[in-house]
């Protein structure tokens, strides 16, 4: 059965915060566009792109802030079920976005 509370928390944390950082934090005129400079110098296409897609940087933060946030009350359907749920929602945003 899905908790639908512990995925709502999941989206709300990690879609909002990859989305701002991956278009307004890192580039240029944002607060850590220095930062963002030394990720686009970094050679490891994996890493690169895990730190500059919002939807896998969305996808990232929802796997592991489930485990952090729900660890006692685990379940891998409503885990599953986040970490999807988070990927599309931002992956929609995004296309909105650059429409």
């Amino acid at each position: 059965m899905v908790r639908y509370n512990d995925v709502l928390t999941i989206i709300i944390i990690s879609v909002p915060l990859a989305i701002s950082w991956t278009q307004f934090l890192i580039t240029e005129g944002g607060i850590f566009e220095e930062l963002g400079n030394r990720i686009d110098k970094i050679e490891s296409k994996k890493w690169h792109k895990l730190l500059t897609c919002s939807v896998c940087l969305s996808g990232q933060l929802s796997l592991w802030l489930y485990l952090v946030l729900f660890y006692s009350t685990y379940s891998l359907f409503s885990h599953l079920v986040a970490v999807t749920c988070s990927m599309v929602i931002a992956s929609f945003i995004m296309n909105k976005l650059m429409a």
